[in-house]
């Protein structure tokens, strides 16, 4: 994982949710977003943010919150049910974010490409998974059989959708 620029994705949106496990690694992210803190020392959220270079004076306009890792996510390893997911060559630049655009079971979704950057390597594939006991889908990022991040679908605005509508009819 690239430190920096997960510093740079929840820089972004100025959120940091860090979530703790009593079987695991922390897990940092957003309210769209959770990446993988494996191999490093146990954070707080003020260590963390320090980590990513964030001033005491910065950090009061940060939304900051730690939790317990929800157990509805299913992050086990080797799930038989993740349906892979393909990411299109081709991203879209739509009012000023650069969307990467997935294909799913016949589906085309997106997700801001800034949020692949943190994890992004040649062996990264995205799946999506269906959480057992809430029934969710979440794009879920892996190397090899590990889980490194999850994502929750973001929904998209109307203009955004009729713009997808006619990207992805177009490459078919």
């Amino acid at each position: 994982m690239n430190f920096k620029k997960l510093s740079s994705v929840l820089a972004k949106r100025k959120m940091l949710v860090l979530y703790s496990s009593n079987k695991g690694p922390q897990w940092a992210g957003d309210d769209f977003s959770c990446y993988e803190l494996s191999g490093l020392p146990s954070f707080s959220v003020d260590s963390l943010l320090f980590t990513f270079g964030v001033k005491p004076e910065k950090k009061e306009s940060w939304f900051t919150q730690e939790e317990t890792l929800p157990k509805s996510w299913d992050l086990s390893p080797d799930d038989r049910t993740d349906i892979p997911i393909v990411i299109d060559d081709n991203g879209i630049l739509f009012n000023g974010t650069i969307f990467s655009i997935l294909h799913v079971s016949g589906k085309c979704f997106v997700l801001p490409e800034r949020y692949l950057q943190p994890i992004y390597s040649d062996q990264m594939q995205l799946f999506m998974r269906t959480m057992p006991e809430t029934g969710e889908s979440k794009i879920i990022a892996k190397e090899g059989m590990f889980v490194t991040a999850l994502f929750a679908p973001i929904s998209a605005t109307d203009d955004l959708q009729a713009w997808m509508v006619l990207t992805c009819n177009a490459m078919h």
